[in-house]
């Protein structure tokens, strides 16, 4: 597999000034380039504590599946930010199992468990890196949580198709009603029915495999 550059590593892995001379050497001989494809699985109960995973471009999503085969999704994490999941074992209060897959096409730097582990053993700047990224990671669970627990699934609705916008940038969403209902950890009949009432009053479009704002002011009433 290619290795990434050192101007790869220092660009795009937020700890590595933290490393030592000598662990940036051991990074940069172990580390790899990961090329992942839109859905496919990068973690689920059954998958090995492989290693910590930086991301360049794309989308990695992180959910919760039930027993009866419901998904609920938990975060996602973005270009920029960093995937210690993937390493749960690096974390020992880590004990709930998460699914992990590629919401788009996606590049990682992938520094695995074997060396960032020992690293983390014997450094404390990357062992608080560690910890910290976890602890943000906990606040986007709690987040999701107290949406699910609190917030009507129409004001949840309407957050998700806001967010979404400012992710991209664009009026237009790349989505299906399948997978909002999969984020919001509802059924799709809910979601559907929802987008109906907000197309009746002119908030949004509705079209195969994409939903178009077509009034971001009164979709912004609906979050709050």
């Amino acid at each position: 597999m290619e290795r990434p550059t050192v101007e790869c590593l220092k660009e795009h892995v937020e700890c590595y000034d933290d490393f030592t001379d000598e662990e940036k050497r051991q990074v940069a001989q172990s580390s790899f380039l990961l090329d992942i494809k839109k859905g496919d699985t990068v973690l689920t109960s059954d998958s090995p504590c492989f290693g910590v995973m930086f991301i360049i471009t794309g989308r990695l999503r992180t959910f919760l599946i039930s027993d009866d085969g419901r998904e609920v999704d938990l975060f996602y994490v973005d270009p920029g930010e960093v995937s210690v999941l993937t390493a749960s074992c690096l974390i020992k209060a880590i004990t709930f199992e998460v699914h992990v897959t590629a919401d788009e096409d996606s590049t990682a730097i992938l520094i695995p468990t074997s060396t960032f582990g020992k690293i983390q053993h014997e450094n404390l700047r990357i062992e608080n890196f560690v910890y910290r990224a976890a602890n943000e990671r906990f606040s986007d669970v709690m987040w999701t949580m107290q949406q699910m627990l609190f917030l009507p699934v129409q004001q949840r609705v309407a957050i998700y198709l806001h967010d979404e916008c400012v992710r991209t940038g664009s009026c237009e969403i790349q989505t299906t009603h399948k997978q909002i209902a999969q984020a919001l950890g509802t059924a799709r009949e809910v979601v559907t029915r929802i987008l109906r009432i907000m197309q009746q009053k002119h908030i949004i479009s509705i079209s195969r495999g994409s939903i178009t704002v077509t009034d971001k002011k009164e979709l912004q009433r609906e979050t709050q």
